[in-house]
């Protein structure tokens, strides 16, 4: 009986240190991989803030070139500053240029340009 008793007392201890060693090892095992991911992410967010500067960047010059050019082209110089203005959040010196040519081409100043 007591060989029994010990038996069971030794395979509860002996499930629960390997079921101690299992939890310890899948620790380990997140917190290297959360530890190797951290750089990578750091790396994808600067991507993605300087493609979106690039983007900016680009659709301003492309502004310019289609409000000089091509100043009777509205429908497509208000897609481009609504892109420009409203979704990229773009500014500098654009928008009193903006504001001079919807003034000139008499245009109705869109709802999302509040410059």
């Amino acid at each position: 009986m007591t060989e029994i008793l010990l038996g069971l007392i030794g395979a509860v201890l002996g499930s629960g240190i390997i079921q101690f060693f299992v939890t310890r090892h899948d620790n380990k095992k997140n917190d290297s991989i959360e530890n190797k991911l951290s750089p990578i992410e750091k790396k994808l967010d600067k991507i993605i803030a300087e493609q979106k500067t690039s983007e900016k960047d680009a659709l301003r010059t492309q502004l310019l070139v289609m409000m000089t050019v091509l100043p009777n082209n509205h429908e497509e110089i208000m897609t481009l500053a609504q892109r420009y203005f409203d979704d990229l959040k773009g500014d500098w010196f654009y928008s009193s240029l903006f504001a001079k040519w919807l003034k000139e081409n008499n245009v109705e100043k869109p709802i999302w340009f509040e410059k």
